[in-house]
């Protein structure tokens, strides 16, 4: 256990696209949206498999504060990042 680092966990979807998630959090309220907070995570994490468990640590948090976060999966095809309209919280 640690007070300033998280592990978030997620399960990559079975099938199709997936590039990823967004990770935004901030203090005081859930983030809204990808644009309402800090980014502090976009990426696959540690398994990039169709339906396996993943999971990335972040550090850099203050002892004592209660953060928000939403997590947003996304896709990249032809260039574009396509970011799925549902998210998912955790405090």
């Amino acid at each position: 256990y640690s007070s300033d680092q998280i592990t978030f966990t997620w399960k990559n979807p079975a099938k199709g696209a997936f590039s990823g998630v967004i990770l935004v959090g901030k203090t005081g309220s859930y983030p809204a949206n990808i644009n309402d907070g800090t980014r502090y995570y976009k990426g696959f994490g540690n398994n990039q498999a169709a339906n396996g468990v993943s999971s990335a640590t972040i550090g850099g948090f203050v002892s004592g504060t209660a953060y928000y976060f939403r997590a947003f999966s996304y896709a990249i095809k032809n260039g574009a990042e396509w970011v799925h309209p549902t998210s998912h919280t955790a405090a």
